[in-house]
């Protein structure tokens, strides 16, 4: 008994440690060293402004290799003492402990400075903290957000004045306007805001006014094709090197792929392929991937070794690598765009039913309904395709669970 109450309170003890940050890279392929403060089981984040390749870094020691790097080590040592030394005064003298704050007084507040609870103002801050990250897709989500509330309170607003009224209101004002899954993100962000700000002690809420909102979305259609759709796709005649061309290889690419999206491909690079495998971290959710690369990668890949090989290492002729965390959002926006307007003209050139729905995201459903006919587990599909969770991949697999139904059907009598 005794042991489990140690391992409890050992749980709920603050503890330190630092984090390379792969999801984000700067131009020279290096990720940022964050000090991660654990408390209550969440984790919170500060950048230390360090910065080292995965190569680099040594994540059992929670250091940089390398003589070259010592002065660096010596900084990350001296921040990790401070924040051990902070913490055990706090716990001597019975304060209490605000995380976000620790880290401030550890690293300098160098991030969200704000001086009140205004809610708007507070949101602004976050989206240049998210813009400055790279997060650009984030901080448009979030932007949007703020901009309805606004609309639906166009007064200054404070944090103490969102609770549960509040938000059931600004709940009914989205659902006027928007689709279920379309007031979902505008709630999902605003609370995003408002944990953020409570985390920074901003304020004290009287109760928790998100404990009572049921914020709720619904599965949307997903789409797949069938195999003879994918191999027309794969093997029709289009102009060697036209926009159509590029536009069919990197959705075949993604298909073979595992159904890699279209951000990953674009940012893969030539020293992402050892040993015949393509390593990648998939950007939505940090997950490492190792794929094979069979005879049918081997060959697309071909097509962009010579001729069509970018000069700044990336595999596809897409990004550059002088870009900033807006100018690549911009481009990947447009690019996908593009592609999926050329997909929809490749469809139609198939013959495949209902081209206009047919998208760039087409090819991982595929992929995830290729491997359940060829009897596939969804437990294996959904490793394959780095979810979280199965019910995920269960609403990848929709269509082809209706499909089995309707073939049964058909042989009843």
């Amino acid at each position: 008994m005794d042991k489990c109450m140690d391992k409890m309170e050992l749980a709920y003890q603050p503890t330190v440690r630092f984090k390379l940050i792969t999801k984000i890279t700067d131009k020279d392929g290096h990720h940022p060293v964050k000090l991660r403060l654990t408390y209550l089981r969440k984790n919170f984040d500060r950048t230390t402004g360090i910065a080292a390749s995965e190569l680099e870094w040594d994540i059992g020691a929670s250091r940089i290799r390398g003589k070259k790097r010592k002065d660096d080590n010596i900084l990350l040592e001296a921040m990790e003492r401070k924040a051990k030394n902070l913490i055990l005064n706090y716990q001597l003298a019975g304060r209490r402990f605000i995380p976000l704050k620790i880290l401030d007084e550890i690293l300098g507040d160098n991030t969200i400075v704000t001086s009140n609870g205004n809610v708007f103002e507070f949101y602004l801050e976050v989206i240049n903290d998210l813009k400055t990250a790279g997060k650009i897709k984030t901080a448009e989500s979030f932007k949007y957000s703020l901009s309805l509330l606004k609309k639906f309170h166009p007064k200054g607003l404070d944090f103490t004045q969102i609770d549960f009224s509040f938000l059931d209101k600004f709940r009914t004002f989205l659902l006027a306007t928007h689709s279920l899954n379309g007031a979902s993100v505008v709630l999902r962000a605003l609370r995003s805001i408002y944990n953020k700000a409570l985390a920074y002690g901003k304020f004290k809420p009287e109760e928790y006014p998100f404990k009572k909102l049921s914020i709720k979305s619904q599965p949307t259609r997903k789409r797949a094709i069938r195999k003879e759709e994918m191999v027309c796709i794969a093997e029709k005649d289009i102009d060697y090197g036209t926009r159509l061309w590029h536009s069919r290889n990197y959705f075949i690419f993604s298909y073979l792929t595992q159904g890699m999206n279209f951000k990953d491909i674009v940012e893969l690079r030539w020293v992402d392929i050892v040993d015949n495998k393509i390593t990648y971290r998939r950007s939505k959710t940090g997950d490492l991937f190792f794929i094979a690369i069979n005879d049918k990668i081997k060959q697309l890949l071909g097509r962009y070794q010579d001729e069509f090989r970018s000069e700044d290492g990336f595999i596809f002729p897409i990004l550059k690598a002088n870009l900033s965390p807006t100018q690549k959002a911009d481009r990947l926006k447009k690019r996908l765009s593009q592609v999926n307007k050329d997909l929809k003209e490749i469809a139609n050139l198939c013959k495949i039913d209902s081209p206009q729905s047919i998208s760039f995201y087409v090819a991982r459903h595929s992929y995830a309904t290729a491997l359940k006919k060829l009897g596939y587990s969804t437990s294996i599909i959904s490793d394959a395709m780095g979810h979280s969770d199965e019910r995920t991949t269960q609403i990848y697999l929709a269509s082809f669970d209706n499909s089995v139904f309707e073939e049964a059907n058909a042989k009843l009598l």
